[in-house]
């Protein structure tokens, strides 16, 4: 049960991470955009590098103070055909609420979890999830960064399958796991490209000592091939 309670912690930390990462990017994004230099064409390249590396990242445009998408970049998932968002202005309330939210807080926030219902599919990445990082310049507000996570986008680049062993001795446990990170060919990459990757073995030792109830502690090593 505690390996259990482990995994289940790891797994929230590589999510968090993720979106940490996500968070980070946009919102710097979001203060180059305050530079009157800073045009269109450096937010597409800007966003396309930062999907290249954030599947999960269906797209990613700039809103002005009146919710109207005046820049916009998709990434070159087939997902992204139905993530993208009205091309005119942002309408979905729950969007539109978090925006405010971040203008009044000068913070960013992620929306709570919505289906596209604008555009239906049996697989068109929702739910989804949107980080709205606001934009200041001369501290007047100007936009919005708006970056749309595709949830199950975001848990099929961080679970992997695994097989695991535990061997309880006492207070001691002795455990191995041995995982594998799978990754699909995309024909639909930047550039009209196919990317491949090879899998990621992952083998994991953890020696752990219960001092109580869920406090222990515990000595990792990890080894990727």
């Amino acid at each position: 049960r505690d390996a259990l309670t482990r995994d289940v912690d790891t797994v929230a930390q590589s999510l968090s991470l993720r979106l940490q990462a996500i968070t980070e990017a946009t919102t710097s994004i979001g203060l180059e955009i305050g530079d009157a230099k800073y045009n269109e064409g450096r937010f597409a390249s800007t966003g396309r590098e930062l999907m290249m590396s954030k599947p999960e990242l269906l797209h990613l445009a700039y809103v002005d103070s009146k919710n109207r998408v005046r820049w916009s970049v998709q990434s070159p998932s087939p997902l992204a055909d139905w993530a993208r968002p009205a091309a005119s202005e942002i309408g979905a309330e729950v969007t539109r609420s978090v925006i405010k939210m971040a203008r009044e807080t000068h913070s960013t926030f992620f929306s709570p979890p919505y289906e596209d219902e604008s555009r239906p599919s049996s697989d068109n990445g929702s739910p989804f999830t949107d980080l709205i990082a606001p934009v200041f310049s001369d501290d007047r507000y100007v936009g919005t960064v708006l970056a749309r996570v595709s949830l199950p986008e975001l848990l099929r680049q961080t679970v992997k399958p695994e097989l695991g062993l535990s061997h309880p001795v006492g207070n001691w446990s002795f455990e191995l796991y041995a995982g594998v990170w799978l990754f699909e060919a995309n024909d639909e990459y930047f550039g009209g490209t196919v990317r491949r990757q090879d899998p990621l073995q992952t083998y994991q030792a953890h020696i752990v000592y219960e001092l109580r109830r869920h406090f222990w502690l515990a000595l990792d090593y990890t080894y990727f091939a």
